[in-house]
């Protein structure tokens, strides 16, 4: 009970903290649980009008536990790229002007994925994959007095294959193609600063 307690006044608190403070003209924030899914996202927001902000985005793919999970299935004689990444560009709106808030958007998420499967074998291949993925967005902000804030919410959406290639490395030949539609998902718990 004293912990659900604590907890109650620590929320109230950040949401009474911002009371009456408006919505920002720009805000940049990092959702580091992307470490555990599928890459940290870097965001920035730029005010457009009213309660609404145009927001790009970079996710850096490669350093996501279940990308490597995904694609390499964690063999070791599999490897990601560290050029695997992706970038983005959405709207996100707020149900208020002020304070703490309800947010809600939608993403286009453009994802490069390059891997190697049977790593120093005679077969090895090389695969490229290309993604555009379409990502409703919706969550809580809670804004403090300082201009730091934290937001929680979900991403989630379908992925579209644009291109998928498998191609032997010796030579180049095509191995396999591949064409996808998947279900793309990730929490969110992002730090940002206005």
């Amino acid at each position: 009970m004293k912990r659900l307690f604590i907890i109650s006044v620590f929320i109230i608190g950040f949401h009474q903290g911002a009371m009456g403070q408006e919505l920002p003209q720009s805000s940049f924030n990092i959702n580091p649980l992307g470490l555990l899914q599928f890459g940290p996202i870097f965001q920035y927001e730029g005010k457009v009008g009213g309660q609404t902000y145009l927001v790009p985005y970079f996710r850096y793919a490669y350093a996501g536990l279940l990308t490597h999970a995904v694609w390499t299935e964690f063999d070791e004689n599999s490897e990601l790229s560290p050029g695997s990444l992706a970038f983005g560009l959405g709207v996100k709106s707020f149900a208020q002007n002020e304070g703490s808030s309800i947010y809600y958007g939608a993403f286009l998420d453009y994802s490069r994925t390059k891997v190697n499967y049977a790593v120093e074998f005679i077969d090895e291949t090389e695969r490229n994959s290309t993604d555009l993925a379409v990502v409703p967005n919706f969550g809580y902000r809670w804004r403090t007095e300082r201009g730091v804030y934290f937001s929680l919410g979900l991403f989630s959406g379908l992925s579209f294959t644009l291109n998928d290639e498998e191609r032997y490395v010796e030579d180049n030949e095509l191995y396999a193609t591949y064409d996808e539609t998947t279900f793309f998902a990730m929490l969110e718990f992002s730090i940002g600063w206005e």
